[in-house]
């Protein structure tokens, strides 16, 4: 999991992610697609996490409001989705202006 300092920048700052296409709620993600993305969730993302000495949630990606919630945290004063049109993911662009 990426870690976001909350130190204000210099300059101004933009972080880009490229994340899973998930829901919020579980029954959201079912089917063949969401247990593709739980299954690389389990086996890739949250052994990298932990390898990294990270939280490593195993969750499956992090939903827009997620995203949201933790730029807001770091102090990111706007998250945008990018126009993206693919099934599997979404790209977001989160801006923090310096202080």
């Amino acid at each position: 999991m990426v870690q976001l300092e909350r130190r204000s920048p210099r300059h101004d700052v933009a972080w880009l992610l490229l994340e899973f296409r998930v829901a919020d709620r579980l029954e959201d993600n079912l089917g063949p697609i969401g247990a593709m993305f739980y299954a690389w969730s389990v086996t890739y993302c949250m052994t990298t996490s932990l390898g990294m000495q990270g939280a490593g949630f195993g969750t499956c990606g992090l939903p827009e409001s997620r995203v949201r919630e933790l730029a807001a945290k770091a102090g990111f004063a706007r998250v945008e989705v990018v126009p993206f049109d693919n099934p599997f993911n979404k790209v977001y662009v989160a801006e923090k202006m310096a202080a």
